[in-house]
């Protein structure tokens, strides 16, 4: 019976080195796409709050339309941080229960 358990105990510690082996190996290959990965991730928040908050959208839209074309990029980073704001905000905030 040991005998059994030790061979059981070894094919795990082998088994579990293995695996840490293969989760480096994913870490090394994902490494690479992180960075868009992260960029998608955004997109798909952006896109999920948009469908949330539909007027939020629209108003962001209606900004950077009215915005002179040269300081487009200065309201998006203004909208971005209003948003992110309102977001920050609406997470601390106690829900409320009906």
């Amino acid at each position: 019976m040991n005998t059994r358990l030790a061979l059981i105990g070894q094919r795990r510690r082998l088994l579990s080195a293995q695996a840490a082996a293969q989760r480096h190996e994913i870490v090394a290959l994902v490494q690479p796409w992180r960075a868009p990965l992260a960029v998608v991730d955004a997109g798909l928040a952006v896109a999920r709050a948009a469908r949330r908050y539909p007027f939020l959208a629209v108003l962001g839209v209606a900004f950077l339309i009215r915005a002179p074309h040269r300081r487009w990029g200065a309201w998006a980073g203004h909208l971005l941080t209003v948003w992110e704001i309102f977001h920050s905000l609406r997470q601390v905030r106690p829900k409320r229960r009906a």
